[in-house]
């Protein structure tokens, strides 16, 4: 039995690192454009809560480390008394880390020197985020657990759901949406207590609930949950409208952020793209979030195109979208089996040369 290669289990977290990054970025970049006094506060005030999300780093690291030693010593019992351990442990440290961003908001800011212009924003903002604290420490502590037990693709999907959620919220509420001017730097707080809640509650749908174990079951063999007493038909269905409520953030900043108003038929083409990126992306996360970055650069830049050069039309852009599917979604189907075939032939071959 081999085991697995570091890259397989790591790739997770630095996608997870590198989102968490982008969630920074995209945060900075909306409150500079408020004011350069906002795009310095929320650097401040992101830094803060940078270092003290550390310490939930350190104590989910080391519960992933005792529960995965009690997994591979067969003692499923210790496992799940740790697991119940760091859930108290995580409540403490988060709780102690929000009070003092809630209570010491004022001495951390004058010890870091912040400007007196900056001050009166950066402050508010840090005390607005100690609620997401404590939804992060208790995040944090299940993700480990899960990643423990091998589910590190899982805890990525709950992960890229909440920083999308994250990103989505936080256009409208930081920046307003039409007549309504938004929330300014509170509305980054807002939204990332809205992100870490939503996480929470996918956490606990999919491995503490019993609609979340019958949602995997299908998802994993729609016979065997038929043979388990499962309705894979009810389930798809729920599944598909717990994706469409999700979906809905998307709609959000449509609405919002493009047309200013409500518009019959704004979700024209959403569902071809949809399809199209779940398929180019194999239903996995990282795929479905590099096909979602493709499918937008074709939209977005084939209409930009059509207005600079004359003679292109959007047809072309359709009809690349199409060999795009074609060959990287539908044909990868038919030339897998055979691609598959070729690399075991090469693996046997090197594995022959090594043994002689």
């Amino acid at each position: 039995m081999h085991a697995p290669r570091l890259f397989t289990l790591a790739w997770p977290l630095f996608l997870e690192l590198l989102l968490g990054i982008g969630v920074g970025v995209v945060g900075t970049a909306l409150a500079a454009q408020l004011s350069d006094q906002s795009g310095a506060a929320f650097a401040l005030a992101n830094f803060v809560a940078g270092t003290l999300f550390i310490l939930f780093r350190v104590v989910g690291a080391g519960v992933g480390v005792v529960v995965s030693q009690a997994l591979g010593a067969g003692r499923r019992d210790a496992a799940d008394a740790v697991a119940r351990a760091a859930l108290g442990a995580s409540t403490w440290v988060g709780g102690l880390c929000a009070a003092l961003a809630l209570v010491g908001a004022a001495p951390l800011m004058h010890l870091l020197n912040a400007p007196a212009e900056v001050l009166p924003l950066a402050q508010p903002l840090l005390q607005w985020l100690a609620p997401a604290m404590l939804l992060d420490a208790w995040n944090a502590s299940m993700a480990s657990v899960m990643r423990a037990h091998l589910r590190t693709r899982d805890t990525l999907v709950v992960m890229v759901l909440m920083h999308s959620a994250h990103i989505a919220l936080a256009l409208p509420l930081m920046g307003g949406v039409g007549a309504w001017p938004g929330l300014g730097l509170v509305g980054f707080a807002v939204a990332l207590t809205l992100a870490r809640t939503s996480a929470l509650v996918l956490h606990l749908l999919l491995w503490r609930t019993q609609p979340g174990y019958a949602l995997r079951t299908v998802g994993f063999s729609p016979a065997a949950a038929a043979y388990a007493g499962i309705r894979p038909r009810s389930q798809i269905v729920q599944a598909m409208a717990l994706s469409g409520a999700l979906a809905a953030l998307v709609g959000i900043n449509e609405i919002a952020g493009v047309h200013g108003r409500l518009l019959p038929d704004f979700v024209a083409g959403a569902g071809f793209a949809g399809i199209a990126v779940s398929l180019i992306g194999r239903n996995h996360p990282l795929g479905i979030v590099l096909a979602s970055l493709l499918f937008g650069a074709l939209y977005q830049g084939g209409s930009e195109l059509a207005f600079e050069i004359n003679g292109f039309s959007r047809d072309m852009v359709f009809m690349l979208q199409g060999l795009i599917v074609l060959f990287a979604g539908a044909m990868a189907q038919v030339a897998s089996p055979l691609l598959f075939k070729a690399w075991r032939a090469v693996a046997k071959n090197a594995g022959g040369r090594r043994d002689g």
